[in-house]
């Protein structure tokens, strides 16, 4: 769902088709979007007033796609992954001590 457009664009199906489409691009198309973006920016009228240079290919970094983690869960998951809060300390009430006589009594 696409939150923040206006009623009128929402309302226009092919418009919220080409929408979704720019958003959820593969990467390659989305660098092929970008670049395409850098051209007409380039050759823009303001950007030449201002004399600036527009690099038209991204920077390109070295990168690992790392796995995805896999997480599991024991039934008592909580109570093992818990750890007590040194700022919170619980106040235990005082257990009434059960009568027990006179150890010494005979």
């Amino acid at each position: 769902m696409l939150v923040g457009i206006p009623q009128q664009v929402r309302e226009n199906k092919k418009t919220v088709a080409q929408m979704r489409q720019s958003l959820f691009q593969k990467p390659n198309d989305r660098i092929h979007s970008i670049c395409q973006l850098n051209k007409m920016i380039a050759t823009s009228t303001e950007v030449k007033q201002w004399g600036l240079d527009i690099q038209l290919t991204p920077d390109t970094i070295e990168a690992k796609v790392l796995e995805r983690p896999q997480i599991f869960e024991t039934p008592n998951f909580t109570a093992q992954t818990s750890r007590p809060n040194p700022h919170f300390q619980q106040q235990q009430s005082p257990q009434p001590k059960a009568d027990r006589g006179d150890p010494n009594a005979t």
